[in-house]
């Protein structure tokens, strides 16, 4: 299955991360086979490059990886996915205890612009711990960003994307927190915004406790987007969260694994909703 890379508010996070995570580095051939995607047979990976925009905080960026193996079929959660337009709804059932997925690594992580380098090594053990830094990693929109990996559990690879523009969302208008955002289940969500690419505007929906999200795509260069109410009439009706961010996305099979790269800007707008 596909790994998406969610940043909202904190209202929202932990059901966001448990919704991404749980279900999308969990790989297991019943999943593959329900999502009518290609299975995946050995296990999945995922790397976070994280820069907001036009002028970064500290930390300027942020990098995190996570690597594992896939799950004997039938194991855990099973996850059932449906291409709508522009999107893809995700629903989840659980089949009893949770087990985790064997963790892994694929050694020392280099990540490379042509302004500056980062590494990621793990440990103790498989995990790795995560990076950041207080100067930009890039500085323009379009530039080439470099990732080797040393290998490990899983073999060595190199992977490259490029480095996404900045937009600034004008609707729909999200409140502050606590308030939440009224978002009708019967009609199309749309979004407008202004500023350009490169890169994707991915807009992520979650509904709490619930184990169903969306995940939809869309060209920054077009200014606006559209949710159809068609995949927003299968929403179950409650609280949750939409965020929306700029990136630029490779994927690519190292040995039987399924490897993301994922470059972008950090969330950009969004923050609590209530699907009605």
């Amino acid at each position: 299955m596909h790994v998406l890379a969610v940043r909202i508010t904190s209202f929202a996070a932990s059901a966001v991360l448990a919704f991404a995570v749980g279900c999308g580095s969990r790989s297991t051939a019943s999943d593959a086979a329900a999502s009518g995607g290609p299975e995946v047979s050995k296990g999945t990976g995922i790397i976070f490059v994280t820069q907001p925009p036009p002028s970064p905080p500290k930390p300027a960026y942020t990098i995190t990886a996570d690597f594992s193996g896939s799950l004997p079929a039938g194991s855990g959660d099973a996850c059932k996915e449906t291409i709508v337009g522009p999107c893809t709804l995700t629903a989840c059932t659980s089949t009893g205890m949770m087990p985790q997925p064997p963790a892994l690594q694929a050694g020392t992580i280099t990540v490379t612009t042509p302004e500056a380098t980062a590494k990621l090594a793990p440990g103790p053990g498989p995990a790795y711990k995560g990076a950041m830094g207080t100067t930009p990693l890039w500085k323009s929109a379009g530039e080439t960003l470099t990732v080797a990996a040393s290998g490990g559990d899983i073999a060595a690879f190199t992977m490259m994307a490029t480095t996404p523009g900045s937009i600034n969302v004008i609707s729909p208008a999200f409140p502050s927190a606590p308030m939440k955002l009224p978002v009708s289940t019967s009609k199309d969500l749309s979004f407008t915004w202004s500023g350009k690419g490169p890169g994707t505007v991915s807009v992520f929906i979650v509904v709490q406790a619930t184990g169903v999200y969306a995940s939809c795509d869309f060209d920054a260069a077009a200014g606006q987007a559209t949710v159809p109410a068609s995949l927003m009439g299968q929403l179950p009706k409650g609280n949750g969260a939409i965020s929306v961010d700029l990136s630029s996305t490779t994927v690519m099979d190292v040995g039987g694994y399924q490897v993301t790269l994922r470059v972008d800007t950090g969330l950009l707008a969004g923050g609590p909703a209530t699907f009605q």
